[in-house]
C-alpha cells in the first residue's frame, strides 16, 4: 500500500510541475552539482562528498536547477532553460 501511495504521490507531482520529479539532470550533471557545492562548503565544514551525493540524489529538477541559479559559476550552465520551467500544464 506503502508503494502505491509513492506512486500517486509521482503522478500528482508530475501532473502539477513536471520539474518537481527529476527527468533533466543526469547522474554526471548532478556530481558536477555535487562536487561544487562540496568545494563551496554549501552544507557545512563537516559534511563529506559522499554526504552531499546523498542529499541530492533526494532533490527533484526545480531544487537542482535553483542551486545552480544561486551559486552561478561554473554550474552555471546547467541551469534549466525557460521552455523547461514554463512546461507545466497548468501553465499554457
Amino acid at each position: 500500500e506503502k508503494d502505491a501511495q509513492n506512486v500517486f504521490v509521482a503522478l500528482r507531482k508530475a501532473a502539477n510541475h513536471p520539474l518537481l520529479l527529476r527527468h533533466h539532470y543526469t547522474e554526471e550533471k548532478v556530481e558536477r552539482i555535487a562536487r561544487s557545492m562540496f568545494t563551496q562548503g554549501h552544507f557545512g565544514d563537516q559534511c563529506t562528498i559522499q554526504m552531499v551525493r546523498n542529499e541530492l540524489a533526494s532533490y527533484c529538477d526545480l531544487d537542482l536547477h535553483q542551486l545552480c541559479v544561486d551559486y552561478g559559476g561554473h554550474i552555471e550552465d546547467l541551469t534549466l532553460p525557460a521552455e523547461a520551467l514554463y512546461a507545466s500544464s497548468k501553465i499554457q
